[in-house]
């Protein structure tokens, strides 16, 4: 199977790291021109330095500016066909009582207004176009609710949400909204979590039925595919991927 995307621009939030730079890098490959957003030019750039010449526009923005992301989505010279949501931001766990306004406000706002914004902005170019791609990076929180993270549960159940109404909406258009449901990754994130906690990446390991967890290169490779023209039959669906994590009810 060949993942042809050398007609398409694709639109990747959080693209300076993770699983979002992963991506970017996985889009080009396939022949995509991808249009990075992330606050640090500077790590952007070293994005870029990894994939072909210009297959990669950079736009530095901060998602919790609506003002700034209406200009960078109004400066855009491209016609976007694909939409893809890795930005989350990180956050100190609390009961629900307790958990910081500011901590939830940047929740919702990165989550899923920014991407509302976006959505508003772009579909309507995709509907004339009739064809596109959204995919939404969710996780296992929108179904198991972790504990001390009720605004992140709700931002991620919410995103599965408007994956769905994306899909009811646009699907006559042939955009297709989808969303993966991602646990544990073995990135950049668990390696920053283990020098901290000695020891959580194998608890977590071993957790896994499998006993594996993805990679940031993994999971970008599979949303490679939600951007691909192979894609069509499926809409307003949600993806475990999760190397089998999903299927421990402890987790």
């Amino acid at each position: 199977m060949h993942i042809d995307l050398s007609e398409r621009t694709a639109l990747i939030t959080g693209a300076s790291g993770g699983i979002g730079r992963q991506t970017a890098l996985a889009l080009t490959r396939s022949g995509a021109h991808c249009v990075l957003m992330a606050r640090q030019l500077d790590r952007l750039g070293e994005v870029a330095k990894e994939a072909p010449d210009d297959s990669m526009t950079l736009c530095p923005v901060d998602l919790l500016d609506e003002a700034q992301l209406n200009n960078a989505l109004s400066s855009l010279d491209r016609h976007i066909d694909i939409i893809v949501h890795c930005a989350a931001p990180t956050f100190a766990y609390n009961k629900l009582h307790a958990l910081s306004q500011e901590d939830t406000h940047q929740q919702f706002q990165v989550g899923i207004h920014s991407m509302t914004q976006i959505c508003a902005k772009l579909l309507p170019e995709m509907m004339v176009k009739r064809w596109g791609r959204v995919v939404l990076v969710s996780s296992l929180s929108a179904q198991l609710s972790g504990r001390g993270a009720a605004h992140y549960n709700m931002v991620k159940a919410a995103q599965e949400s408007l994956a769905r109404s994306i899909a009811l909406e646009y699907g006559r258009y042939r955009i297709c909204a989808n969303t993966l449901r991602l646990g544990p990754i073995d990135g950049p994130r668990l390696a920053q979590r283990e020098q901290t906690y000695p020891g959580s990446r194998q608890k977590m390991l071993d957790k896994s039925p499998s006993k594996t967890l993805p990679t940031p290169e993994e999971v970008a490779n599979v949303i490679a595919f939600f951007c691909s023209t192979y894609i069509a039959p499926v809409n307003g669906a949600t993806l475990d991927v999760t190397a089998s994590t999903h299927l421990n009810p402890m987790w």
